[in-house]
């Protein structure tokens, strides 16, 4: 059996390098990103996808199922660590 692990694609948490809330879309460089491994995953035939609950990684998972076939299986164990909610929006 392979696991292959993806990161979510670029926000705008991600370009400001801020703690980002758990909401945190993707920018739309982040949605070229998500369809662009898509393409790559799908080349792999996967069997199963699992993503995180966090808003991000469950549309970089839409993207990935789009071209697999595969319904996104959601748990939270797969996502980042919590920070406290006074952290939104400081730089890291």
């Amino acid at each position: 059996m392979d696991v292959y692990l993806i990161r979510h694609g670029e926000t705008g948490g991600n370009v400001a390098k801020r703690h980002q809330h758990e909401n945190s879309h993707l920018t739309e460089r982040g949605q070229e990103q998500a369809a662009q491994v898509a393409a790559t995953v799908a080349l792999l035939k996967p069997t199963h996808l699992i993503v995180s609950d966090r808003v991000r990684a469950v549309e970089t998972g839409q993207a990935i199922a789009g071209a697999t076939d595969l319904v996104p299986e959601r748990s939270a164990l797969y996502g980042e660590l919590c920070r406290p909610q006074e952290m939104y929006g400081f730089r890291h």
